[in-house]
Formats: C-alpha cells, sequence, structure tokens
C-alpha cells in the first residue's frame, strides 16, 4: 500500500518549549523514538516524523488512508494550539484541501430503552457499520444537536483543526463504547450511563432519544479487545459496555477475571463469553460513583496475591476502565506492586468527577 505523507512547517519563537510539551504528551498514545533532529511517533494509524528547523518545526505524517492522515492532522493540530495558542500553520500534500471530516456519519435513531435504572440502550440505523466491525477500536464520538435546530455537522480547516458549531448551534459531543455492531443492516448499538440522572447532556439525550432523531457520530477511535489469553477486567458502569464486548468475543481458550463496581445488585447485568470466567460485582451501597475506592482495593488485593506469576506470566493482561482520579490511583498500584511492562496493561480514565 503507496503512504499518504501531509506536512507543515511550524513557525514558532519558542519551539523547543512546543516540542517538549508535545512529546510528552505523545508518548501516551504513541511509541517515541526520540531523533538528533526531534522524533519519530509510530502509531497503529500511521507515522509521525518531527524535526528542528531554524524557522521552528517541520511536521510529516504518513498514513495508508485518507481518512487516518486526516486524522492524525487533527490529532497533531488540536494538540499544538493547545499547547501554543499563536502557532500558525496550513498543511501541503495529499489531502490539504479535504474540508470533509473523515470518519463522520449520520446515525437515526432507531429504538431507545433502560436495561437498568441507570443505563440506557440505544440502537441507531448508520450509513456504514463496516468501520466499526472488529475488536480493535470499540469508542465513537456522539455529536448530538441541539433539539428542534437543524444539525450544523463539523468541518475542517486548512490548519487541520476541526470547525465546530457554536452558540445556539453548538452540539453536544460525549465519548461512548460500541457495544454492538450488525454490519448487515447497518446498525450500532449504545449503552449509557445516566449520570446523576437527567443532570447531563449525554444523559439527557439517553433519555429523551426517540425514533428519528438524528445525531452525528465520528469513529471508530480508542482502544478495543487487548490480545492476551488471560485478563483481569476492572471498571465501573461506565467501562460495563467495553467489558461486555471483550468478553462475548473472547474464545474458549482465553480466561478472564472481571471485577465491575456498579451503585447496587439492579445494576448488574449477565455477562455471556465463551471463555472461562470469574466474576465479581462490587456494590457501592450508596457512595457516590467516584469516591469509593472498591476497584482500588480489589486491584491491590489480586496483585498481592499473585505477585510473582503476574510478573512472569506474559500472556495475563490488566485492563481498567473508571473515573480519572481513580484511574491514577490505579496506575500507582501497578506501578508500585506489579512488574507488568506498557503493553501488558491499560488503564482508561472514562469520566471525571466534578
Amino acid at each position: 500500500m503507496t503512504a499518504l505523507r501531509t506536512s507543515t512547517l511550524l513557525r514558532l519563537e519558542d519551539s523547543e518549549r512546543l516540542l517538549a510539551e508535545l512529546l510528552a504528551h505523545f508518548a501516551e498514545h504513541a511509541t517515541v523514538i526520540r531523533t538528533e533532529a526531534g522524533a519519530r511517533l509510530l502509531t497503529d494509524y500511521g507515522t509521525v516524523d518531527i524535526a528542528r528547523r531554524a524557522e521552528g518545526l517541520s511536521v510529516e505524517v504518513s498514513s495508508g488512508s485518507a481518512g487516518t492522515l486526516a486524522m492524525i492532522k487533527v490529532f497533531i493540530a488540536e494538540h499544538v494550539f493547545e499547547f501554543a495558542e499563536a502557532a500558525a500553520m496550513v498543511w501541503s500534500g495529499d489531502g490539504a484541501d479535504e474540508r470533509r471530516l473523515p470518519h463522520f456519519q449520520k446515525l437515526h435513531v432507531l429504538t431507545a430503552s433502560s436495561i437498568t435504572p441507570r443505563m440506557r440502550r440505544i440502537t441507531f440505523r448508520c450509513e456504514n457499520a463496516a468501520p466499526f466491525v472488529g475488536e480493535t477500536h470499540y469508542q465513537a464520538r456522539l455529536l448530538i444537536p441541539p433539539r428542534g435546530r437543524p444539525p450544523v455537522w463539523p468541518s475542517l480547516a486548512a490548519n487541520g483543526r476541526i470547525l465546530w458549531a457554536t452558540g445556539e448551534e453548538a452540539l453536544t459531543s460525549r465519548v461512548y463504547t460500541i457495544r454492538s455492531v450488525d454490519p448487515d443492516r447497518n446498525i450500532l448499538t449504545m449503552d449509557m450511563v445516566l449520570h446523576g440522572q437527567s443532570g447531563s447532556p449525554g444523559s439527557r439525550f439517553a433519555l429523551e432519544a426517540r425514533t428519528g432523531d438524528v445525531v452525528g457520530v465520528l469513529g471508530p477511535g480508542g482502544g478495543g479487545r487487548p490480545d492476551a489469553r488471560s485478563l483481569l477486567l476492572l471498571g465501573d458502569e461506565t467501562a460495563l459496555p467495553t467489558i461486555a464486548r471483550m468478553l462475548e468475543s473472547l474464545p474458549s481458550t482465553a480466561s478472564a477475571e472481571v471485577v465491575i463496581e456498579v451503585a447496587d445488585d439492579r445494576e448488574e447485568q449477565a455477562l455471556v463469553s465463551n471463555a472461562r470466567l470469574r466474576i465479581h460485582w462490587l456494590h457501592r451501597q450508596g457512595i457516590e460513583p467516584g469516591r469509593s475506592d472498591l476497584l482500588e482495593h480489589s486491584l491491590l488485593d489480586y496483585v498481592l496475591q499473585d505477585k510473582a506469576a503476574l510478573a512472569d506470566d506474559t500472556g495475563r493482561f490488566v485492563w481498567a476502565g473508571c473515573e480519572h482520579a481513580l484511574a491514577d490511583r490505579l496506575r500507582t498500584v501497578l506501578r508500585d506492586h506489579a512488574a507488568l511492562t506498557r503493553d501488558r496493561h491499560r488503564i482508561i480514565g472514562y469520566w471525571a468527577r466534578k
């Protein structure tokens, strides 16, 4: 496959500071190889080369498809302007004149129902479900237009950033897991947690969605199922759709220990898998979401009870999805008590407690 390429020059006085901040951040998302000129970033989607120049920093992106090339540009541009608001950049090369946002589709609501008191299931008809098939990328960004107004969908600017509608036309943007995909009928299913019942925009949409409602979607993205024969999966209810989808895709030769924290027994769901499972439901019993230490203690107990085997068995993988501050504490547990390399664990902050 011939690689597509695009490049830009960032003209900045303080380019060294920007380079350091970009590389520190990109290390969470890519393999960063520092070079004499700058750095090379390796990802599943493509390669990014950043080099020092007399005028600033040059950035070259290569990828196998126009869609992924554009999304890498978006990712870079958004972070450049996060760290250097005065930066000026214009892309040249493949796709430089493209203004349509890649991986964008319109979704039409088919059904909406409650599967537990705090979880709503929404099914959508999409334009093309094929990109969402597989176990590599489970997440998508839902774009919810204001009710009663025609949607104004996003587009691409020349600098690679996404142009969003503002004011009364502003979209609500939330990331959700694609719970299941029916490629033959172009149907996507998402399970949505009701945070504080109807208080948040995402929760309001989940409660008020009606057949025929139109929303947008960007994706797929994020991670999928780890390639391991033995999994420890931990999470609160926001991670439950991801965990359930992972379990359904596991082969009979795999095994998984599953620890899920929910409000009470009414939030438990039937989990189906061909793999060997041990499932533990933890109930907060009135404690607010994000304030419990149940998952933290469960991970610590697991690591301490099986520390030697966990370190030696490269077929094991630890995955967790939860509130951001708790995710940091889970990473600390693994760093302090388990000798796991980066490719054997993934801890994700799905939401932030206010």
